[in-house]
C-alpha cells in the first residue's frame, strides 16, 4: 500500500498538520478574530439601541428653556388701533382691503406699515411650553418694565379686532401702566369671552402641556414696554424677555377727543 493510501483520505482542514510555514494557523486566527469582531459590533448596536436616548441626555443634554408664541394686539386680543391720520382723511374713509398697498396689504391689514399703534387696553397672547421633551419647566414670574412713555397719540382710532377663540383656558391679569412702575391690578374681573381663571404664579409647563398666559395692558398717554418670565427646570434657571421681535411694545391710550370707527359691511361707523 503507497503512503497515499493512508493519509490522502482526511478532509481539509479535519486535524491535519499545520503547514511548515505556518498558513493554517493564521488562516485560524484570522477567522476567530473576525468572529470576536462581529460579536463586539454586535453587542455595542444592542447597547446603543437599548440607552440610545440616555446616552444623548448625558452627552449632549436635553435643552433648556421655554418657548413663547406671542400676540400683542391682534386679532381678537386687539382694541384697535390709532391712526396719524385725520377722520377726515382718504384713508380713514377707505374701506378695508382697498386703497394703497405696503408689500401687498392695505391699512387695515398691516396697521403698524401704515404707521398705526396698537389701542389700549391690548391684550397680551402668550403660550408657553418646553424645549426639552422630557422635562417639565416651572414658570416663577412676569413681570414688566416700561422703557418709555410719550405724549398721546392723535389721530383717528379704528377697531378692527376679530372674532376667534381656540378653546384654551387662561391663566389672566391685568397690568396698569399708571404709573412710574407698572402693577398689578388685584382681583381683576376675568374676561367674558374667554375660559380664564386668576393669574397666579408658579406653573409648570411640558412639551405637551403648555401654560396659556392672557393680560390685559392698560397704557398711560403712549407707552413702549416689555416683559421678563422668569423660569427653572431644577438644574437651570433662566429669563425670557417677551417683546415684539426684538423690539418693545408700542401701545397708546385713546383720549377722549380721538374719534373711533368701526367697518361694517364697508361702511365706516362712528362709535
Amino acid at each position: 500500500m503507497s503512503d497515499d493510501s493512508q493519509g490522502g483520505g482526511q478532509p481539509p482542514g479535519g486535524g491535519g498538520q499545520p503547514d511548515e510555514d505556518g498558513s493554517f494557523w493564521k488562516g485560524a486566527k484570522k477567522k476567530v478574530l473576525a468572529g470576536i469582531g462581529a460579536v463586539v459590533v454586535a453587542a455595542i448596536g444592542f447597547v446603543v439601541t437599548q440607552v440610545g436616548n440616555d446616552v444623548k441626555d448625558k452627552v449632549f443634554g436635553e435643552p433648556t428653556g421655554i418657548e413663547v408664541d406671542v400676540e400683542q394686539g391682534s386679532d381678537c386680543n386687539s382694541a384697535g388701533w390709532i391712526y396719524p391720520n385725520s377722520p377726515d382723511s382718504e384713508r380713514m374713509n377707505t374701506p378695508p382691503g382697498a386703497g394703497k398697498r405696503i408689500q401687498g396689504k392695505t391699512w387695515d391689514q398691516d396697521p403698524d406699515a401704515f404707521g398705526a399703534v396698537p389701542a389700549g387696553p391690548v391684550k397680551l397672547h402668550m403660550a408657553v411650553t418646553t424645549k426639552a421633551v422630557r422635562s417639565a419647566v416651572i414658570l416663577k414670574s412676569l413681570t414688566f418694565h416700561l422703557v418709555e412713555k410719550k405724549k398721546p397719540v392723535e389721530g383717528t382710532h379704528v377697531k378692527l379686532g376679530r372674532s376667534c377663540g381656540n378653546g384654551a383656558t387662561y391663566h389672566y391679569g391685568v397690568i396698569n401702566f399708571d404709573k412710574d412702575a407698572p402693577y398689578w391690578v388685584t382681583r381683576p374681573a376675568l374676561p367674558s369671552k374667554e375660559r380664564s381663571d386668576e393669574l397666579k404664579f408658579p406653573y409648570k409647563v411640558t412639551s405637551t402641556d403648555p401654560s396659556v398666559l392672557l393680560v390685559t395692558v392698560l397704557p398711560s398717554g403712549y407707552c413702549k414696554w416689555e416683559a421678563k418670565l422668569e423660569w427653572t427646570d431644577g438644574k437651570t434657571s433662566g429669563t425670557t424677555v417677551i417683546n415684539d421681535h426684538g423690539h418693545p411694545f408700542e401701545t397708546a391710550e385713546i383720549q377722549k377727543q380721538v374719534r373711533s370707527f368701526d367697518w361694517v359691511e364697508g361702511k365706516r361707523k362712528e362709535l
